[in-house]
């Protein structure tokens, strides 16, 4: 917090929920990356996304090829 100056109130990661997808060697495919889109659209249902709080590094990875999804949602 202090090394970003973000204010409690800009917290959102104090739950969460990890998903893990990918065949049995840890291979991202298209049917595992369709059951994880599916998955976020039924979170998304039951909670309100935050805006701007969405990070899709499964479509664009990471430099080093790291792959994950970071959606941030109000659990009320």
């Amino acid at each position: 917090m202090k090394q970003k100056d973000v204010g409690i109130n800009k917290v959102y990661d104090t739950r969460a929920l990890r998903v893990v997808i990918g065949d049995k060697n840890g291979t991202l495919n298209g049917p595992a990356i369709q059951s994880y889109y599916n998955l976020l659209n039924i979170v998304h249902r039951l909670w309100t996304p935050i805006d701007g709080e969405f990070d899709d590094y499964i479509v664009n990875p990471k430099p080093s090829g790291y792959q994950v999804m970071c959606p941030i949602a109000y659990l009320s």
